[in-house]
């Protein structure tokens, strides 16, 4: 590997603090050869001249590809990049935009370039012992978050989605975390059916469930987790029966990960026993019910450095040993006549992180700090 760094003149650190040195980029990141990236330009000439001398691939993503996913289309980052990515054109000015222009320019000379971006994805889908240790890390913090926000809104000193918000973070930072991995979605009572409701700014009322989707990012890596908890520290009786029945779907499908198996395969099976569990509560619901009008969102995703990480490997391919995957079912009911009258508005999701491991193993859960068994939320000491 070499890594290209930036040299930073004494002048400019007194300003701005040390840049990755040469030993910190071998001591740190294991770096082979460390160079300054002022030379960048010359070095990927040469390295396109050997490769084509050997017939050897060049795997590269192009620049626009690179950072669509990044930057805002209307950023200028992205539109110099859109740019370069046309054959002809000359690039704006600048260290930044001239590589771009020599990384553009190896699509035309030789092979084509092979994609790049999809053979990484596929390698950090699997976690190393050290990743999966750091994700430990990030999700035990989180799950201490919980506790602690769960405590404060039955005790009544938080009285509003906002407050239950900055609260779980300040419980992420204290432990560590930089911060939110994601924007939180703290959802008290109707809101919670909107599934992506991310205003968190009504007031949390005595007698409704609040369901929380938040985690903290500890070493650059996610944690996300999801709960739906009573805000007076204690079910009603319909909140129970329906958060009962997604408790006994998610934990059935933690259970069920295996390598032979796939999230699609997860997903399909815990639209099943969702629509088993309803039915027990008196709805008149099929799976295609279930799957369109109450169940609508997909049980699982890859996590890791990204909260949807890696999206380009497939749902439904077989999980393996070393993945971090969520599971995470939910049920949104509501003001539809079609659905039980006691449980309108009601909304309910549970997620946590999850390792999957070797054959014969049970899965190992990352997040099992914050409450989640009925009993574990409403006799949290």
């Amino acid at each position: 590997m070499t890594l290209f760094i930036e040299y930073r003149a004494a002048h400019e650190i007194r300003w701005s603090g040390p840049a990755t040195g040469p030993d910190a980029a071998r001591t740190v990141f294991g770096t082979d050869t460390v160079m300054p990236n002022t030379q960048f330009a010359a070095y990927f000439d040469q390295l396109k001249a050997d490769l084509a001398s050997s017939h050897r691939p060049l795997y590269l993503d192009s620049p626009a590809e690179l950072l669509s996913s990044q930057y805002h289309p209307l950023s200028p980052v992205a539109a110099a990049a859109a740019a370069v990515s046309e054959a002809g054109m000359t690039p704006p000015s600048g260290s930044w935009s001239a590589g771009l222009a020599k990384l553009t320019r190896a699509k035309t000379s030789n092979a084509p370039p092979r994609p790049l971006s999809h053979l990484i994805q596929q390698l950090r889908a699997v976690k190393s012992p050290a990743e999966i240790a750091v994700m430990a890390r990030s999700g035990a913090n989180s799950g201490a978050a919980f506790a602690d926000s769960l405590r404060a809104m039955r005790d009544r000193n938080l009285v509003s989605e906002h407050m239950l918000s900055a609260h779980l973070e300040f419980g992420f930072r204290m432990r560590g975390s930089k911060g939110n991995a994601y924007v939180p979605v703290v959802a008290g009572g109707p809101n919670a059916c909107i599934l992506h409701y991310v205003n968190n700014d009504m007031p949390l009322r005595q007698g409704e469930t609040v369901l929380i989707d938040a985690g903290g990012q500890y070493g650059h890596y996610a944690s996300d987790i999801s709960r739906t908890y009573p805000i007076s520290g204690k079910f009603s009786p319909a909140q129970r029966e329906l958060y009962q029945a997604v408790l006994n779907v998610q934990q059935e499908s933690i259970r069920l990960i295996s390598t032979n198996t796939s999230l699609d395969h997860l997903h399909y099976h815990s639209i099943s026993l969702m629509t088993e569990e309803l039915r027990k509560l008196g709805f008149d619901v099929t799976d295609t019910d279930v799957s369109r009008d109450l169940y609508f969102h997909h049980l699982g995703h890859y996590l890791g450095l990204d909260v949807h990480d890696t999206p380009t490997v497939s749902r439904a391919r077989k999980l393996r040993e070393g993945m971090v995957i969520t599971i995470e079912p939910g049920v949104y009911v509501s003001r539809d006549p079609r659905w039980p009258s006691r449980f309108h508005n009601i909304g309910i999701r549970i997620e946590d992180n999850v390792v999957v491991t070797a054959p014969g193993e049970a899965s190992r859960v990352l997040t099992s700090g914050a409450p989640k068994t009925i009993d574990e939320i409403e006799q949290l000491p």
